[in-house]
């Protein structure tokens, strides 16, 4: 499965993506779109991008689960931040969403539910 970069609000972005678990999203006026990150997968970006993927990032507290790592030269999962076990890349969920019948399934209706329902929204009105 591939980490793709999604835009906030669109839910499912590439069906290569699980899809089930935090997703992680940039803000549609950031740097990763001029760039054009949105459906790209996060491992083959290098330093430089990252750093400009990591400012866009829409919930930086939530969805930055990447770090460079000098020795593999490349992108790679921060699994000490426990955010990265419940992401839609952890290997729990991953293996979850390519086994458990109607899982993935399941997890394209939510995101696709909380898209067109702008979902985000109601929860955060005052």
């Amino acid at each position: 499965m591939e980490t793709v970069i999604k835009l906030k609000g669109n839910g499912v972005e590439n069906s290569s993506a699980t899809n089930t678990g935090t997703s992680v999203e940039v803000t549609a006026d950031s740097r990763a779109i001029e760039m054009k990150f949105v459906g790209c997968d996060v491992l083959t970006l290098n330093p430089s991008e990252l750093e400009a993927f990591k400012e866009s990032l829409v919930d930086k507290s939530r969805m930055d689960l990447y770090i460079w790592s000098t020795t593999s030269n490349r992108v790679v999962f921060d699994t000490s931040n426990m955010n990265y076990w419940i992401s839609e890349y952890s290997p729990i969920l991953s293996w979850s969403s390519e086994n458990i019948g109607g899982f993935r399934a399941f997890s394209v209706f939510h995101d696709k539910w909380m898209a067109n329902w702008q979902i985000g929204k109601l929860a955060n009105r005052k």
